[in-house]
């Protein structure tokens, strides 16, 4: 019974069915998208050129999103030499009708979620069952599976603990929050592994965990 409820409850968030307090469980919107089959000649078809569909969800939220405008920056600065053109994949209502549509409309050839929300998430699905390849970007796309560029990895602790023993630095600190997101972990990771590798004594008494305060979709503490 427990599986059973799980399974339609994932059914329910992606849009697969709907719920109706005092009617039942019927069949979604969703499933009025249709399925684009793609195919190699889509691409000699529509020229050398690469469609590229980016959604942006966080802008502004420099707790969970401060990287948005550089990576827009680095997608522009190649985008002309290397055949790519952007569509901008508007998400202000978080419909997922609306995207459906217009994804089989543009059928792009790849889809970049920037920073999504877990709201957002349904959308990798949406893409996937459409047959367009994702990417993205931040920490909340890890566990999915997606091709995901993070800040948060273990490499980046791994270069910043490189970058302060080049500088002479023997004793370096690592404060982290208290959370259980998989950055938390990652991050410790790279850190324990880029001291271990420099010869330096064991750090774990030189993590500092703070204390986690949850927030809220504007990156303000919650009280």
């Amino acid at each position: 019974r427990m599986t059973v409820r799980k399974a339609l409850e994932d059914l329910h968030r992606e849009g697969w069915i709907e719920r109706h307090t005092g009617l039942g469980t019927f069949v979604g919107s969703r499933i009025n998208i249709p399925m684009v089959t793609r195919s190699p000649a889509d691409a000699a078809h529509r020229g050398a050129k690469v469609r590229m569909a980016v959604t942006i969800y966080n802008f502004g939220d420099l707790q969970h999103d401060w990287y948005t405008p550089q990576v827009l920056a680095g997608i522009d600065e190649v985008a002309d030499a290397c055949g790519v053109l952007v569509e901008l994949l508007g998400d202000q209502e978080r419909n997922i009708d609306v995207i459906g549509r217009r994804l089989a409309a543009n059928r792009p050839d790849v889809l970049v979620m920037i920073a999504p929300a877990p709201w957002n998430l349904p959308i990798v699905g949406l893409g996937q069952f459409q047959q367009i390849p994702v990417l993205g970007t931040g920490t909340r796309l890890m566990p999915l599976g997606v091709p995901t560029v993070s800040e948060d990895g273990p490499q980046a602790m791994s270069l910043a603990v490189q970058h302060l023993v080049k500088q002479g630095h023997r004793r370096i600190g690592l404060v982290c929050k208290s959370d259980v997101a998989p950055w938390v972990y990652f991050r410790r990771e790279g850190y324990l592994k880029a001291m271990a590798d420099a010869g330096l004594p064991e750090a774990e008494e030189l993590i500092f965990w703070q204390r986690y305060k949850p927030t809220d979709s504007f990156g303000r503490a919650r009280h």
